[in-house]
């Protein structure tokens, strides 16, 4: 099959269109990405519409470490070539491509302004309430911990009420490469225009659509992570006896798990990436979670091990725009969380695995975490 045009296709806002022609953008758009992953088993395509990734890295491994995929857009999932890729300034965030769904002023952004840092010791207070609210017994951790205490930082943060904090859409950043529904592509937009006079200082806006969801998913992922483990067993310790190895943790889960498992960029002028040509306006997709996976780079890839060691000097790449300026809120918030668990419910284990939204290939979107909270 040859490259079809999707990376050329123009970003879309859905609130130009009526909802035959929005619906029928997103089918369209949708069903060439199903029929790119079926009928030539290109692995990014099937990564889009949704196969396990653990099944299909090996494959993009496989390929040349800049290939072109049948969406169209050039691909790279190598450690080296990515963290190259997002650190070259020709190669920029934009809206081109398949990004379907574009609210102003959050995925357009190149630097969002620094996020306020919270307070730790708020955090701390709050993480132990909640953590007493739900108490022993089986908990959904997405639900009952990570969303509410992710709120609830987000609502300190910007002085929003209870509510307004709650109507926080998840989602947004994966519908940069993934066509939602329409009924969703309807309700991101809403939420973000029902804010929109309500918050109109620098970053504010982003803080509170994307800051809220990165954190979600950086809480749920490092605790069900953990758990899968099998934790510290640190019953005895107090919740700040541990810190670095917490904060470990969370680094681990970051590589393993990423905030988003692809960073798609548009190149603003031709350049050569692993050394294949790149014109002006095409799309390079960074494959963030392959790269972070790299067995060229990582013993035991696919296994937790805070505090590993890798080979020679591969530092984490960024994550780009969409979610780099809300990690280190999210991190302190999953730290915490993961002290205040191994604190009070030593003995926690997981009831199933993570369950994820549908249509999330880029962030993995968990929807339901059931654990056993026990001492």
């Amino acid at each position: 099959m040859a490259p079809t045009a999707l990376s050329a296709s123009p970003a879309l806002d859905p609130r130009r269109y009526g909802d035959a022609e929005l619906a029928r953008h997103l089918l369209t758009l949708r069903g060439e990405q199903w029929i790119g992953g079926e009928a030539t088993g290109d692995p990014y395509a099937l990564l889009l519409r949704g196969r396990e990734p653990a099944s299909v890295f090996p494959r993009l491994w496989e390929l040349p470490d800049v290939h072109r995929s049948t969406t169209g857009a050039w691909v790279t999932a190598r450690h080296a070539t990515a963290s190259a890729a997002l650190a070259d300034p020709r190669l920029a965030p934009g809206p081109a491509g398949q990004a379907l769904v574009v609210v102003p002023g959050l995925l357009d952004q190149d630097a969002p302004p620094p996020v306020p840092e919270p307070d730790a010791a708020w955090v701390g207070r709050r993480c132990q309430d909640l953590v007493e609210a739900v108490g022993d017994g089986e908990t959904d951790v997405v639900s009952e911990l990570a969303r509410p205490l992710a709120r609830d930082c987000v609502r300190e943060l910007l002085g929003l009420t209870p509510r307004e904090a709650e109507s926080a859409p998840e989602g947004l950043v994966d519908a940069q490469l993934c066509p939602p529904p329409l009924r969703t592509a309807r309700a991101l937009v809403h939420a973000a225009d029902a804010l929109r006079h309500r918050l109109t200082g620098p970053g504010e806006l982003a803080l509170w659509a994307l800051g809220t969801d990165t954190a979600v998913r950086v809480m749920a992922h490092a605790v069900a992570l953990r758990l899968e483990a099998g934790g510290t067993r640190s019953g005895s310790a107090t919740a700040s006896e541990l810190p670095s190895a917490h904060a470990a943790a969370v680094d681990e889960a970051l590589r393993l798990e990423p905030p988003v498992r692809f960073e798609p960029r548009v190149a603003r002028a031709s350049l050569t990436l692993g050394g294949v040509g790149i014109e002006s306006g095409e799309q390079v997709v960074i494959a963030v979670q392959a790269a972070g996976r790299d067995p060229r780079v990582h013993v035991e890839a696919d296994a937790f091990r805070p505090g590993r060691q890798t080979r020679g000097n591969a530092p984490r790449p960024p994550w780009g725009p969409a979610v780099d300026a809300y990690v280190p809120m999210a991190r302190l918030l999953a730290a915490t969380l993961l002290a205040e668990l191994d604190h009070r419910f030593p003995r926690a284990r997981l009831v199933e695995p993570l369950v994820r939204r549908c249509r999330a290939p880029v962030t993995g979107g968990p929807v339901r975490l059931r654990a056993v909270l026990s001492r």
